[in-house]
């Protein structure tokens, strides 16, 4: 709900200022949003309590990348200039603002420019809430916030210092059973666990089961992972084991720790003529139009590739992991595409090649009179046509990242129904100056 004085048009008030016909529109925003399976999944009845307290990456998913698309289409592309639709457009500058300064103060690189960037984002975002809410009074966080760009420039990123890890482990601390019966030294166990100092004191039942299954987990994984020493039938469960315990799988900060890992050669692979299937007639055209030395008629047709830690897939399998920013060969701009084939192709006797298959979202028509409120350049969201073009070929090394994507269709004041589709960038380690992805 949201809170106006008598006789005013717009919220003026502190409170909630979505309305109850927006947050049914968010609701349905949620279930159509399409993200990559990395991402952290958001509950799609946000704001219920059947969901429970939301974690911290699911705040941050949340805010980063399912909010911005939801209010840009919401609030953003609302054709009215009455006062009720001038107030949200205030509204989504000073949300685009602080969603701008949490991406820029969680990036994986930082230097001055970065730090600079996120200060004024910042100051946009509280100057705007203090314009919007006058009375709104401000809390000590937002004083650190002011600060926080010091530490970015004498600390480094804020991975590095941070607390998350510590409340990973006391949450896998807490989701061990127990039957609460506590020593007298509880308060100190926690602290010298990581030492492993606690048979030094009176210990409770309590801390001796959490020491116990916290020390068998770790045992557990040191175990499987060795694999001089690990039985080759436990070693073969591995890649499942991994799933299991593996906390990054679904999880938004895979994205950043993976950029730094070494590139693997997704081109290294062995040529196998029983998985060569056919390649149709149409796209043997697609091919020669890439590179007239592709004269192949059989190629391996692959349902994924992993390429850094994260998994690219083609469409059938799951459209999530096959949306794409790849780079534009004659310019340094991005633009989304759909992953329809991924082809493994022997062009000599020592040589192979993957080659991705795609299909390109089209600009959106001239004859469309819509366009976003803003640049945007930091969350990287742009609108396009929810039409593919034709198929084109690409290179692993010309992907960038994944994106999320939210289609609807737009109807402007007189004109037919067209299908859009807002695109927001999932890339995360950037470096800055910020870079925009052009829709022509």
């Amino acid at each position: 709900m949201e809170y106006r004085d008598e006789g005013a048009d717009t919220s003026t008030r502190l409170g909630q200022v979505l309305t109850d016909e927006e947050m049914v529109e968010i609701w349905s925003d949620l279930a159509r949003i399409s993200t990559p399976t990395w991402v952290t999944p958001i509950p799609l009845d946000l704001g219920s309590s059947s969901h429970g307290k939301l974690k911290a990456d699911q705040w941050r998913t949340l805010g980063i990348t399912h909010l911005p698309l939801s209010l840009i289409r919401v609030w953003g592309l609302r054709e009215s200039r009455d006062p009720q639709s001038q107030k949200c457009k205030e509204l989504l500058d000073v949300t685009i603002s602080l969603m701008s300064a949490v991406i820029l103060a969680s990036s994986r690189v930082t230097s001055p420019s970065i730090a600079a960037a996120y200060l004024t984002h910042m100051k946009s975002y509280m100057e705007g809430i203090k314009k919007l809410f006058p009375q709104y009074r401000f809390r000590p966080n937002h004083h650190m916030a002011l600060h926080l760009h010091e530490y970015l420039c004498r600390f480094g990123p804020v991975h590095s210092w941070w607390t998350f890890p510590f409340e990973r482990i006391i949450g896998m601390l807490q989701r061990i059973p127990t039957n609460f019966k506590i020593g007298r030294s509880c308060a100190l166990f926690l602290c010298l666990l990581a030492i492993q100092l606690i048979h030094v004191f009176h210990s409770g039942q309590l801390e001796q089961t959490i020491s116990e299954s916290f020390t068998q987990s770790a045992n557990l994984r040191a175990f499987i992972y060795k694999t001089k020493q690990c039985p080759p039938a436990i070693l073969a469960c591995q890649s499942i084991f991994r799933r299991l315990v593996d906390p990054r799988v679904r999880n938004t900060l895979i994205s950043d720790m993976a950029t730094f890992e070494p590139a693997a050669d997704v081109q290294a692979a062995v040529w196998n003529p029983r998985n060569a299937a056919k390649i149709p007639l149409n796209l043997r055209h697609v091919l020669l139009q890439y590179d007239s030395s592709l004269e192949v008629e059989k190629a391996q047709f692959l349902k994924q590739l992993i390429i850094l830690g994260l998994r690219y897939t083609i469409s059938e399998k799951h459209f999530g992991n096959s949306c794409v920013l790849l780079k534009q060969r004659s310019t340094s701009n991005y633009f989304p595409a759909i992953i329809v084939s991924i082809l493994k192709v022997q062009t000599s006797f020592s040589t192979l090649q993957t080659l991705l298959v795609v299909r390109r979202y089209k600009s959106i028509p001239p004859s469309t009179s819509i366009s976003l409120p803003g640049t945007f350049p930091v969350l990287g969201v742009t609108l396009w046509s929810s039409e593919c073009n034709d198929l084109e070929i690409f290179r692993p090394e010309d992907l960038s990242c994944h994106f999320a994507s939210l289609p609807f269709k737009y109807q402007g004041h007189g004109e037919a129904k067209v299908p859009l589709v807002i695109v927001i960038s999932l890339a995360r380690v950037r470096i800055y100056p910020f870079q925009c992805y052009i829709s022509s």
